[in-house]
């Protein structure tokens, strides 16, 4: 999941009696896409070309249960292995793309840790992986009355797990939670607010977290205070929302302590006060969640709970932007562009609003473009 703010190859030869001519290299193209409605992504890889991609990936993406905002996150032709890795921790789900590796063991491993550093949680599991080769040149052939057919492009079949594999998967997760593991009710519990290998049922996903919660899993109380926040399968109520928060940040999810921040800063379900959110979003940062370190840095460059220090904003964004917290990169990339705080620094800044921009930023793609000059 990507996360919302508070505010996932041939070539075609003609083969002929003639010369080939040899023309410019095309580009194979990976691209994931994501739906933050559903915590479903797609992913095609070894396409043609950007927009092939992105529509392969967008019909994946939907395929798997997507919603009708399947976007795309990443769209990449660099060539070596890559890895999507995905958690569904605390109420809501994410995913970490990672690109360009030697190996699938490295990228598996940069995807899952990235995964749960972006996201303050141990749960992030790696699920697509392909290799993305570099285009050999394409031949333009003279005509020929002798050609063999051209193959059939190959297309990329989903990796989902068959409905056997998910029920065993769920007799599993009930025969732990049944002999008392919390992590066997946490997991069940997932499975039945998401109807992932069972009939979704998300007063029964409730009623699995409030016992796993009750044997101190975090996930758990993180996922059922959003359930309570929401008013998502039962009935809304913000101050058990506060409750369950704060003891999920006790038991060190930092999302929990994101979210109970956010929850203080806004005054929702608890008096306003903004030097408790400051408190909570350190606590956060300072167990690598992005999201948090960049409301951090927001309060600093604000002056809000806390005495103002543009620097201090600075070097909290970048923490943020090297947590892969994409508007991390590009707040600190205004404030090398417009100076205040750091050193101006415009190249610096279009590297920023690059780095946003591959992190599912679309409006930093188009400020790079401008200040390179091409718009």
């Amino acid at each position: 999941m990507t996360k919302g703010r508070t505010t996932m190859p041939t070539i075609q030869w003609l083969a002929t009696l003639g010369l080939a001519l040899l023309l410019p290299a095309a580009h194979a193209t990976t691209a994931v896409v994501f739906s933050e409605s559903t915590g479903r992504y797609g992913v095609a890889w070894n396409e043609s070309g950007k927009e092939v991609a992105i529509q392969k990936a967008t019909e994946d993406c939907r395929y798997r249960g997507g919603g009708k905002d399947c976007k795309p996150v990443k769209v990449t032709d660099t060539p070596g292995y890559g890895t999507v890795a995905q958690t569904c921790a605390g109420g809501f789900c994410g995913i970490s793309i990672i690109t360009g590796r030697r190996s699938e063991a490295e990228a598996e491993r940069d995807a899952v840790r990235d995964c749960n550093t972006q996201y303050g949680t141990s749960d992030c599991r790696a699920y697509d992986r392909w290799q993305e080769t570099a285009a050999a040149p394409v031949a333009k052939a003279p005509p020929s009355p002798i050609q063999q057919q051209k193959p059939a492009t190959p297309t990329m079949k989903p990796v989902l797990p068959t409905p056997s594999a998910a029920n065993e998967k769920a007799q599993l997760y009930e025969e732990g939670c049944s002999l008392g593991v919390a992590a066997g009710c946490a997991n069940l519990g997932f499975l039945y607010l998401k109807g992932d290998g069972v009939r979704q049922d998300k007063q029964k996903a409730a009623q699995l977290f409030d016992k796993a919660c009750g044997n101190r899993d975090a996930r758990s109380c993180g996922a059922l205070g959003a359930m309570y926040h929401a008013g998502d399968g039962i009935t809304q109520d913000t101050q058990k929302t506060v409750q369950l928060f704060d003891k999920a940040c006790g038991l060190e999810l930092s999302a929990g302590c994101s979210n109970l921040g956010v929850m203080y800063a806004k005054g929702d379900g608890v008096r306003q006060d903004m030097q408790k959110a400051v408190q909570l979003f350190d606590k956060a940062c300072g167990m690598d969640h992005g999201h948090s370190c960049f409301n951090l840095g927001l309060r600093y460059f604000e002056g809000e709970g806390i005495r103002q220090d543009k620097q201090k904003a600075a070097q909290l964004y970048d923490k943020a932007c090297g947590l892969k917290y994409g508007a991390g990169c590009t707040f600190l990339g205004e404030m090398y562009f417009k100076g205040g705080g750091v050193r101006l620094d415009r190249q610096n800044a279009v590297h920023l609003y690059d780095k946003a921009c591959s992190l599912g930023e679309a409006k930093s793609c188009e400020v790079a473009k401008i200040l390179r000059g091409e718009r």
